[in-house]
């Protein structure tokens, strides 16, 4: 894209904003229900439980090739003798305590976190004030 990355954003937004739209509006109309039950109600019993599969190991699939690049990434970046088995299980179990523990949790440890990283890059920014030329 060189140049004209910042096109990207300006594609997707719709795209994404018409695929929140259509989500919300089939909750609207199936309070209650998962998208593996409505779909079942919208295309027939056969249909949905089959396109409820492939849904789901999607989902499988994509969140164990985010998983394995970010073990890569940690290991390259920070643990390189360490197993990417051993990274992997902690991440994935660190992921299953805050699945379980819910979104308060995700929350608070927003409210901790959000400091720790954001101080630093905000007292850099201000240390680097004098250096900057516009």
């Amino acid at each position: 894209a060189k140049q004209d990355l910042w096109i990207s954003p300006i594609w997707n937004c719709p795209i994404g904003l018409l695929m929140v739209f259509v989500v919300f509006q089939l909750h609207k109309l199936y309070p209650g229900e998962n998208i593996i039950q409505y779909s079942e109600h919208i295309m027939g019993r056969f249909i949905g439980k089959t396109l409820g599969i492939f849904y789901l190991f999607y989902f499988l699939h994509n969140s164990s090739l985010i998983l394995r690049e970010y073990a890569e990434f940690i290991i390259t970046t920070a643990l390189p003798k360490t197993p990417i088995i051993v990274v992997m299980a902690g991440m994935t179990l660190v992921s299953a305590f805050a699945v379980y523990g819910g979104v308060e949790v995700l929350a608070r440890a927003a409210l901790v976190f959000l400091p720790l990283f954001s101080l630093p890059l905000l007292l850099v920014g201000l240390l680097l004030l004098p250096d900057i030329e516009p």
